[in-house]
């Protein structure tokens, strides 16, 4: 089987590549600097040139191709985000792929929102029905490795908190981007399964205060929770990374806010994952897995 990947060289986009790579299938990924794929060349993964934003790179590079396994680049404006979705899907249908896998990275809103992040998940997810083009989307809610990100997992290991922004009663069917990959490499065989939406989640909801338990365990020392106000939040990502991202980071968790203490949560992720065969990860398991000695430099 051929697969063409997007995103391959990203944390989303690299695990689904790595466990794709790890079915035997022939992997291609479309990078706009084929030499940037480091590691994932040790793998037997193959770079395409090409860019997204490009409709011939992206028609060239589906030709041929059995499925396309696409995670949509963090972008800033909806006309941009369509295109490149148009350009991957109408590309694929032209190819007669007969499967595409699109990870939205998030919980798609069931209605039109405000929310651009959010909403051309949505609106890509209509394109493929809109031209005939057999898709599963997979909607993970959120990753672990947020969690050892600098800005959360400084504070665990300076100041003893997990600061996040959401309110502490808030459950969320956390889970990592290895099991969306291993889901992903599951639906590889499943074009039955096309037209539908999966959801992604953990072998259990956590709320705060679980993730901050799950973090004492591993550290034998209290770590506390502290729901961040999303407003200070998106000014924090503005200050750290511009305006632009911290915006269309942050309308995410104004979106949830709106969602209810049980609307980020998937009551059967573990029974989806299991018909899939994979074995969805515990936080206690993925803390278990990382070094916590040295935050800096992590992904």
């Amino acid at each position: 089987m051929e697969i063409l990947t997007y995103g391959a060289t990203g944390v989303q986009g690299g695990a689904m590549a790595r466990r794709l790579a790890g079915t035997g299938h022939s992997v291609h990924a479309l990078l706009r600097e084929p030499e940037k794929l480091g590691a994932l060349a040790d793998r037997g993964i193959h770079a395409v040139g090409g860019d997204i934003g490009n409709r011939e790179s992206v028609e060239a590079a589906s030709r041929g191709m059995d499925r396309v396994v696409f995670n949509l680049p963090l972008v800033f404006d909806r006309e941009t985000g369509l295109r490149w979705a148009r350009n991957v899907l109408e590309s694929a249908k032209a190819a007669d792929v007969e499967l595409v896998i699109f990870n939205t990275g998030s919980i798609v809103p069931p209605w039109p929102t405000e929310y651009l992040h959010l909403d051309l998940k949505r609106q890509i997810i209509d394109i493929a029905d809109e031209i005939g083009q057999p898709m599963i989307s997979l909607r993970p809610r959120l990753y672990y490795e947020v969690l050892g990100e600098p800005w959360v997992a400084g504070a665990i290991l300076e100041q003893s908190t997990l600061a996040y922004p959401l309110p502490a009663d808030f459950r969320v069917s956390w889970c990592t981007v290895e099991d969306v990959g291993a889901v992903a490499a599951a639906c590889l065989d499943r074009p039955d399964l096309a037209g539908t939406g999966i959801e992604v989640g953990g072998p259990a909801a956590l709320t705060g205060p679980d993730l901050a338990d799950s973090f004492t365990r591993a550290l034998g020392r209290e770590i506390g929770y502290y729901p961040l106000q999303v407003s200070d939040f998106e000014k924090g990502l503005q200050q750290n990374f511009g305006p632009e991202v911290g915006t269309v980071i942050a309308e995410s968790f104004y979106y949830f806010e709106t969602l209810g203490p049980e609307g980020m949560v998937i009551p059967e992720a573990a029974a989806t994952a299991d018909g899939l065969g994979v074995t969805l990860t515990s936080l206690d398991d993925w803390i278990g897995s990382r070094s916590w000695g040295d935050v800096e430099g992590r992904e």
